[in-house]
């Protein structure tokens, strides 16, 4: 973000609302410029402006549910023929199906159907050859057809949903068709599921992701898959449910990824201990580790994680002890034990300030512990 002085702004509103720029439909303002290029609508109303000429338009968005967009408001927007429309945002539009209007829309870069009641991807869907990002994130789709892979310029592909700690963060996924892997652009791509009870990921194409910067994977893994720990660009990894053994050297395969900042192992590891090594996870910032249900120990070697910055420890019951080593996370800002085992939330809340344990955790700024009560998380600081 930046600072925009006032009077900058105002003339920048004043252009754009000159230039027909961008406009909020609303219940209240039903009717547009002909020649908008940004369209938002707002809780819009039923009775919108015949829709003759759209051609200008480059990019639709909606907000607001207390009037839920439709499928036939929908197919009838788009007989506008808004042609060179780059963005369709389609964020919790009452809508169960894809109108096949969509699929004209050659110029398409981002198609957005979260929070819908969308349920299958039509096989059209290969003939919008610009997409870059798809959403699809909490919807109903649960299977990907095959034209998916046409799509050579995607670079982001946002499947499936998640819980939170009443249903043991459960993720659901959707099924993606043999060969993903070779949208080599992909940057972004979450929520695969497999029809296998463990996932064969060992010899897939993704090698050739470099410029990969999430990773989500749901399942039973035999090993962390080789080409994971070569993903030089990735960022963000979710591990769920992967149920990882200790002689696999998790934490030693993925600690030298060189951009890695967030790691979250949900379910995804049944070892006893966790050991971060002399010079593993450089840029790590934020590390979660959640429903380990063996892990007994977690230590911290010097000159590991260097820029950690926040650690959360989420029911880990047979945790008695606090992480050995933390003292070496100098750049620690919080910490966080959520739903552990009595003996360790008893040994946190009555510390004693001339102890070992609390000379451990003196330098880190926020202390929380916590419990999932009534469907949220209610914790204290230390």
């Amino acid at each position: 973000t930046c600072g925009l002085h006032d009077f900058l702004r105002e003339i920048i509103v004043s252009k754009s609302k000159e230039q027909d720029f961008m406009t909020v439909a609303t219940r209240y303002h039903t009717r547009w410029p002909e020649k908008v290029r940004h369209l938002a609508i707002h809780n819009f109303a039923d009775n919108p402006q015949e829709f003759s000429s759209l051609k200008c338009l480059r990019s639709v968005v909606i907000f607001g549910y207390e009037d839920p967009l439709t499928t036939t408001f929908l197919s009838q927007f788009l007989r506008g023929d808004p042609k060179s429309l780059k963005v369709l945002d389609l964020d919790g539009a009452e809508l169960d199906n894809i109108p096949k209007q969509v699929f004209k829309l050659f110029h398409l870069r981002y198609l957005s159907l979260t929070r819908t009641g969308v349920k299958i991807i039509p096989k059209s869907i290969g003939k919008l050859q610009n997409l870059e990002v798809i959403d699809l994130t909490r919807t109903n789709v649960t299977e990907l057809p095959m034209e998916i892979l046409n799509l050579r310029k995607l670079r982001s592909l946002w499947l499936g949903g998640w819980g939170d700690y009443s249903n043991e963060y459960a993720i659901w996924g959707c099924k993606c068709p043999l060969g993903i892997g070779k949208l080599i652009c992909m940057e972004n791509l979450t929520n695969i599921e497999a029809d296998n009870e463990t996932l064969d990921l060992q010899h897939s194409v993704f090698p050739k992701h470099e410029f990969l910067t999430r990773l989500i994977l749901k399942g039973r893994l035999g090993r962390v898959p080789q080409w994971v720990t070569s993903l030089q660009s990735l960022r963000i990894l979710l591990l769920l449910n992967s149920r990882l053994r200790e002689d696999e050297n998790v934490i030693g395969s993925l600690g030298h990824l060189p951009n890695l900042v967030l790691l979250t192992l949900y379910c995804a590891y049944e070892g006893e201990t966790l050991c971060f090594k002399v010079g593993g996870f450089q840029k790590l910032q934020r590390l979660e580790l959640v429903q380990l249900k063996r892990l007994k120990w977690v230590r911290v070697e010097e000159e590991s994680m260097p820029s950690l910055r926040n650690l959360q420890l989420i029911g880990c019951k047979l945790m008695q002890e606090l992480p050995s080593g933390i003292q070496n996370l100098t750049r620690l800002e919080f910490l966080g034990f959520y739903e552990m085992s009595d003996e360790l939330m008893h040994k946190i809340q009555n510390l004693d300030k001339r102890s070992e344990d609390y000379q451990t955790i003196s330098h880190i700024p926020q202390v929380s512990i916590g419990h999932w009560i009534d469907g949220r998380w209610k914790g204290t600081f230390l």
